[in-house]
C-alpha cells in the first residue's frame, strides 16, 4: 500500500496512547467482516481512513458517521465500498465519526509518500485531538 496505508500507520502509532485513555483501537485493514464483528450495538465508532479530495495532502478532516454513510456511494473514501457500505446495510444506527487523512498518492507502492510521511507526527496529533474531543462530546451528551 502507498498513502492508502496512512490510516493504518497512524492507528498503529496511536494504539498505546489511546489504550491508556480507555479507547480500543481495532486495526481491521480491509477485513470488513472482522471489523463488523468488532462492532456491538450501542457502540460509538471512529473510522480512520485515507481519502482523496481537493484538500492538500496530509489534511485531517472529519465527518459525522451518519453523513459518511449517506455519502459512501460517492467513492471518496478509500474503503467506502466495503466497511461503510456494509455498516449502512447491516448495522443499526451508530454514532461516530469518519476521520480522513488526505493522501498524496493512492497507487500501488510500498510505504507512505515522502509528502505524507513528513507530516505523520502532526497527523497523529490531530487525530488524537479529534478523538478526545469526540469522546468528550459523548461523555457529556
Amino acid at each position: 500500500m502507498g498513502d492508502d496505508a496512512a490510516a493504518i500507520i497512524a492507528a498503529e502509532e496511536l494504539v498505546e496512547e489511546l489504550a491508556e485513555e480507555g479507547i480500543q483501537v481495532i486495526i481491521g485493514e480491509t477485513d470488513t467482516a472482522y471489523c463488523l464483528d468488532c462492532i456491538n450495538e450501542g457502540d460509538s465508532i471512529i473510522i480512520l481512513d485515507a481519502a482523496v479530495s481537493e484538500r492538500p495532502c496530509g489534511t485531517v478532516w472529519q465527518l459525522p458517521l451518519s453523513s459518511a454513510l449517506n455519502q459512501c456511494d460517492q467513492n471518496q473514501f478509500q474503503h467506502d465500498a466495503d466497511l461503510l457500505s456494509m455498516l449502512k446495510i447491516k448495522r443499526p444506527p451508530l454514532t461516530g465519526l469518519l476521520i480522513c487523512i488526505e493522501a498524496a498518492d493512492i497507487s500501488q507502492g510500498w510505504g507512505l509518500s515522502e509528502a505524507l510521511k513528513s507530516q505523520l507526527p502532526m497527523i497523529c496529533k490531530q487525530i488524537k485531538k479529534i478523538i478526545m474531543e469526540f469522546r468528550g462530546d459523548i461523555n457529556h451528551a
